[in-house]
């Protein structure tokens, strides 16, 4: 019996927090191109990627009213279906 497929949310969430959570336990202290991240560095891409999980959780949510079936859910946020453009963008830039 094969699993389902997680939620595209879940896996962008998972990416993100993944990253929050190698960040704050200093594990990162070089950056991609090999000098060294200053600690400027780190606290910009930490709210970058605070600021991502913010906006993720926000476009996770539905609109507050009954949906018919035939209907897919839409973000609350955005009010497009989901996943919408925005959790798309996310999971290109952290799960590409």
């Amino acid at each position: 019996m094969n699993a389902p497929n997680p939620d595209i949310h879940e896996v962008v969430l998972d990416a993100i927090q993944a990253q929050i959570n190698t960040l704050q336990s200093g594990a990162l202290t070089s950056a991609p191109g090999g000098g060294a991240r200053t600690e400027k560095d780190l606290a910009a891409e930490l709210t970058q990627l605070e600021t991502d999980r913010t906006l993720l959780r926000a476009h996770w949510a539905h609109l507050p009213r009954p949906i018919p079936a035939t209907e897919p859910p839409r973000s609350n946020a955005c009010g497009e279906t989901q996943p919408c453009t925005h959790v798309r963008a996310l999971k290109q830039k952290y799960c590409s």
